[in-house]
């Protein structure tokens, strides 16, 4: 089961430097074949390349760029592009303000669903702050074996890091196409995702990430056999 991961970024190289190496990084047995990475916005090489470069010898990796716009579009976008350029079985698909853990697509693949998303843990999450709440993910309809929540801290957003067959690419670019936003619950209704405890990505927060705390719960994670919390 070969798989294609495609990420999903905004001229962001800070963020997309950290997410690729993940990607990049997963163990041998996870079969990743190639990335594909899709910008709305201007390249800034110099703060990326380099990592481009090495990762390129290891996996090849394709670039490409649509027009930004609404959330809908860009997905459909990617999606759409996707669709014609890859020929593997499987898409993982993130954008660029996650970490995978290094063990992620093995667990995910081992799950033998159609489609599988792992546990997405917001290391920078304040329960008594109303406003940060409201903004974080909780979309689970359609998702088997999740909660909306554990005590009242959310769980997961089920667009980062989340695999599927790319037969479903297809399908997917027409359903979020006319999307202002909630692309995460339409991708649930299309999809039918199964979750899996075992495999953990780390949102990184675009308007604040705290690597400090994330690089921690990375290797906490790793060397724990517990799904993060």
């Amino acid at each position: 089961m070969d798989v294609t991961a495609i990420i999903l970024t905004c001229n962001d190289p800070v963020r997309l430097n950290a997410c690729v190496w993940s990607v990049a990084l997963q163990t041998a047995s996870a079969r990743l074949r190639e990335i594909l990475i899709v910008n709305t916005g201007a390249w800034v090489a110099s703060n990326i390349g380099a990592s481009l470069d090495i990762i390129s010898e290891i996996i090849p990796v394709t670039l490409t760029r649509v027009a930004n716009g609404t959330l809908g579009a860009v997905h459909a976008s990617a999606f759409a592009i996707a669709a014609g350029k890859i020929d593997t079985p499987y898409v993982w698909f993130f954008q660029d303000d996650a970490v995978a853990d290094y063990l992620c697509l093995e667990t995910l693949l081992k799950a033998d669903v159609a489609a599988a998303v792992p546990v997405n843990v917001y290391p920078d999450f304040a329960p008594s702050d109303d406003v940060e709440r409201q903004q974080l993910p909780q979309q689970v309809s359609g998702i088997s074996g999740v909660s909306a929540s554990k005590e009242g801290k959310p769980l997961r957003g089920p667009i980062l890091g989340i695999l599927f067959e790319s037969s479903a690419l297809v399908d997917l670019a027409t359903t979020v196409q006319p999307l202002t936003m909630g692309i995460d619950e339409a991708m649930c209704r299309v999809l039918r995702p199964t979750s899996v405890p075992g495999a953990g990505v780390f949102h990184t927060r675009p308007e604040n990430p705290h690597w400090d705390r994330i690089v921690p719960l990375v290797t906490d994670y790793i060397s724990s056999k517990e799904p993060p919390r």
